[in-house]
Formats: structure tokens, sequence, C-alpha cells
């Protein structure tokens, strides 16, 4: 289990904000599947508490084929001047962007100028050398190791929305980079750096911005008239929607993005669009039928495991039926696109709330156009919890190290329920019999060895992934004499900033710029986790701690030298 930050996706191998479509393409002029009619009053249930003239909302959008079926408006695109969401309202849509940027990619393909196994260096040859080849389609399967660019941005004292992000700022930070997460092709981990490369790769090769390209290979060809990668923050886009989230005493707050970079994110399009964009897929035009299979083709490791993410769009599936899909999150813009290629059925959702929960809107009106083709539902698994004794609850308490990828997983017990620390707030967990627990709701296993007495491991699983180890660490208490060896500046050549270690009472606290100071707890020798993650000091020969390496979510063993 990933906690989302914005920019995600979700397959077996992963969870990272998630995603959008193209399965592979049905024959143009095939006979339009049979579907059951809808009440546009069913559909407009689903979204009541957005039928509303004094909050947000979101856009919606059905077709099946490549006709539509039902388009509809809900809320306010801009509270300030009472202007109300319409199919034809443009949304940042944020992850939403990266199919279009594979599509791009492809069509240079196509025209014999790039190859997806290139190496990225052959065009962008500022990126550091990391010993390991770095293709294209590493790139467009995040696959590639590279770190992600808005962990990168934020550890570097950049504000997510609040200060201008440029495709020169990422370009900086990326290029500083003297490590990777893994090798590539080892593994999937969503990194949206890939895509903001593709876009510089896309840029360099056609001599056109990304915003150009597109716009006369894909966009114009399509009559996706009010589509277009936005790479200027203070461009007015008439009726626009504006991004909100919940402020105080009910009222809303603007949540909008200020970024100049494209490729990863940026898109502005609106549901009308994204439904000629899906028509697309059943009567090809822009880039021909071939497009559309390899926007659909999965992305394999070294390993030759086929991966659920393709080319800017996630194979999955939702009541057994399979769909592609991918959603994305950037300040208080949700998106989320969902098609079901056997019935050739496509939902588009966009919404400017940041409490909106598309994906859960959409699989509500499949449930309506698809109730005669959805097989009945299975019973509800049996995962009732199980009675433990409070002594051996007692034996499961503790801090739990992946050293690998220096992951902690605090575990606690409170009032007679063990509780998983995260990043917001703890997640209750689950006993479902012989040491095994689910945290929260998540379709996540929590297994502990020995399942009786005190564990000494943790086995954490998610989905059908492979379980990942973490061995328990003893209680680590510094005294603050101890703790003083850590003081001290330490910095990044790679983000070009430096972090202050300083003694606060009894604890250390990490301070960095345009960020309030953050308490680092101690959970085993020289190893410390704060919310901006682990933080891991390593001793010199003489056994002072001399640099520090952090690892978060998406950002793997960044070094930190000591400077005083």
């Amino acid at each position: 289990m990933q906690e989302d930050n914005g920019h995600g996706a979700r397959s077996h191998h992963g969870h990272a904000g998630l995603l959008v479509l193209l399965a592979p393409l049905l024959t143009a002029g095939a006979a339009l599947p049979a579907g059951r009619e809808v009440a546009p009053a069913a559909v407009d249930r689903v979204f009541a508490e957005y039928d509303r003239h004094d909050a947000p909302g979101c856009a919606l959008a059905v077709l099946r084929g490549g006709h539509v079926l039902y388009q509809h408006g809900y809320g306010m695109a801009d509270l300030e001047h009472d202007a109300p969401i319409t199919p034809a309202t443009p949304f940042h849509v944020a992850s939403l962007s990266k199919q279009f940027t594979a599509a791009a990619l492809l069509l240079l393909v196509a025209d014999g100028r790039v190859k997806l196994d290139d190496d990225v260096r052959q065009y962008l040859p500022e990126l550091h050398d990391f010993g390991e080849r770095i293709t294209l389609r590493h790139l467009v399967h995040h696959t590639s190791g590279l770190r992600d660019q808005w962990e990168l941005l934020r550890l570097a004292g950049w504000r997510h929305t609040l200060d201008l992000i440029t495709d020169d700022d990422v370009r900086d930070v990326v290029t500083r980079q003297r490590g990777l997460n893994f090798k590539p092709g080892e593994r999937f981990d969503y990194s949206n750096t890939g895509y903001t490369l593709l876009g510089f790769v896309i840029r360099r090769v056609s001599g056109q911005s990304l915003r150009e390209f597109t716009t006369a290979r894909l966009f114009a060809p399509l009559g996706m008239k009010h589509t277009h990668f936005r790479d200027d923050h203070a461009e007015l886009v008439p009726g626009e929607a504006y991004g909100y989230a919940p402020g105080p005493a009910g009222r809303f707050r603007l949540s909008v993005t200020n970024y100049d970079t494209v490729g990863a994110t940026s898109l502005l399009t609106t549901v009308e669009d994204l439904a000629r964009w899906e028509a697309h897929v059943y009567e090809p035009r822009a880039g021909g039928a071939s497009l559309g299979e390899q926007l659909a083709q999965r992305g394999r490791l070294r390993s030759g495991e086929e991966m659920d993410y393709a080319f800017g769009l996630l194979h999955g599936r939702y009541r057994s039926l399979p769909v592609l899909e991918h959603g994305g999150t950037d300040a208080g813009y949700r998106a989320y696109l969902l098609r079901f290629p056997e019935q050739r059925l496509s939902i588009a959702c966009l919404c400017n709330v940041a409490t909106a929960r598309p994906a859960d809107l959409v699989r509500q009106v499949a449930d309506l156009y698809l109730a005669d083709v959805f097989p009945a539902p299975l019973p509800p698994a049996q995962r009732a919890p199980v009675a433990v004794p409070a002594a051996e609850l007692e034996g499961k308490a503790g801090v739990y190290w992946d050293r690998a990828k220096d992951q902690i997983r605090t575990i606690t017990l409170d009032q007679g329920r063990l509780m998983m620390a995260t990043s917001r707030e703890p997640l209750p967990l689950q006993p479902l019999g012989g040491g095994r627990f689910q945290p929260g709701e998540f379709p996540v296993t929590i297994t502990f060895e020995p399942p009786h007495g005190a564990a000494a491991r943790l086995l954490f699983q998610e989905d059908e992934s492979a379980s990942v180890v973490h061995e328990r660490v003893p209680p680590f208490q510094p005294s603050r004499s101890a703790l003083e060896r850590y003081r001290g500046r330490y910095y990044s050549e790679e983000l070009d900033t430096s972090y202050e270690v300083e003694l606060q009472g009894e604890q250390l606290v990490l301070k960095r710029r345009k960020y309030a100071p953050q308490i680092l707890r101690p959970v085993a020798a020289d190893v410390f986790v704060s919310p901006l993650g682990t933080v891991r000091f390593v001793p010199d020969a003489a056994g002072h701690p001399s640099t520090f390496l952090l690892t978060t979510a998406r950002v793997q063993g960044l070094r930190f030298v000591r400077k005083g």
C-alpha cells in the first residue's frame, strides 16, 4: 500500500496516483454492442452531491463505441463568477496527460525518427550516465529507476502548487541526480520524471513544443478544439474550471496548479473532447489503428514478467470485466477515464474539488450501463475479525525495517488494537487469525512471524504482489548526549540544498527551507523516521556521522554530506 501523493496509478506492481486507457483497437465499423437504456435521472443521482450552485463539482461523458450516450455538468466551474460546469468546461487533468505524451512519442516512432529502445541520453545527453542504459521504453512504463521529479523538488524546498515549477526546474534537479532507485527494467515504480523527459525528447526530435506537436498531430485532426498542453501558467483559458479544496466554516478555498512543465501533467481538456478521443479508439483517424494497439501494449520487466501498465494507461478488471483506466490528481483537480474494451463503453469524469472520488463515480455509472452484462456479484470475502489475546498483541507492537528500501513500518498498541503508523492517520489492523492482519480496508495482508508470541518480522503483501519482509529492530532510545553527535548542517549536491539537524530538548529536529521543522524519531542505531521519510546516518572511519541517506516513497538513498 502506497499513499497517493497526487500523481499516482494502481497495479499489482504498486500504487501511484491513478491512470487511463487505450485498449486493443476494435475494428472500425463493427456493430455497436447492444446496451441497456439508462435514464438520465439515474445517472444524475450518482452526482447528486455535486449538483449545486454554491460548490464545485464534476463533468461526465458516457459513450458506447463512437456514440455519446450522455454528457452533463454538475456544480460550478468558477465560484467567484457563478459559472456552471458543462461538458465543454476545460479542466486540468493531471496524470491523464500521460497517454497523450505516449501517443505523441509513438507518432515519432511511426515516423521513423525515434525507436522505443533508444537510449534516452541519445536525445538528452545532459542526463547523468548512471552506468545503466535507460531507454525511452523504460520511461514509458515507469521502469527507469529515475527518482520522481515531484519528490525531488519537494525535498529541494519547492512547495507543490505554491511555487512556480517550470521545465527548467525539473531539468535542473533531474540532471543533478547521481543515483537511481533501482536498475532500469528491474521493477515498476511510478515516476513522473519519465514522462517529463519524454516531453523533452519530443521537443528536440520534432523541433516543436509538446503543445504544438500534439495539437497539430492529435488534437486538431480529432476535433479536440478545447484540448492542449498548458505550458504557460499565466495563460487565460475561457471558461476553465478552477480547482477548490474545503476551507473553514464550510467554505471553499482556491486550489490550483502553478506549472510551466508538461508531459507528465498539464493537459487541459473537456469531457466532450475526451469523448472524441475515445471515439477515435473505435473509429481511428489520427495515428491509425496501430497507435491505439500500441498504447495498450503492456510493459515487461527484465525478468520477463508482464506488467499491468501500458503507455500511459493501466490494465485492470472491474466486476470480472477487463478495463483500461487512468486517473489524475493535482491540487483541487481530480480526473478519471475508464474503458470496458469488450463492451466498447467509456466513461470520463473530471472534477474540480479535492474531495471528489471520480474513480468511484465512473464505476457507479458503469454499474448502471452494464447492469445486464456484469456477472452476479460474489458474496463478500469472509475476512471476519477474530479475537486475539491482549498479551499476544503486545508481542507484535514494535518497529519493523525493510533494509533493502529503508522503509519503516511502525506498529503500536492502542486501547487493545494494533495500529500501523502512516504519514496521515494511523490505520487499525484487523486480526484475521494465524498472525495475519488487514490495515483498514486496504487490499493488504500483514503477517507476523512467528504468528504467536513476540514477532521477529513482518511480511507486507499488497494485492497479488510478493511479500516484502520487514525485520523487527530492537527499541532504540539514545540519550541526549548520544543525539548530540548527529547535529550539523548536511548538504545534498543532487538537490543543491542544505538541511539542518538540530537538538531541541531531548529530540532531534530536521529543518529545511520553506517547510516547518520535523522531528526525527529514532528507530534503530543511526536510523530515524519523520514525515519526510527515513533518515539513515552513515558514520565515517572514526565513527562520526559524516553523511545521511534520505529515502521517501519515490526517492531512495539521496545523499547528504555533513558540512558543519
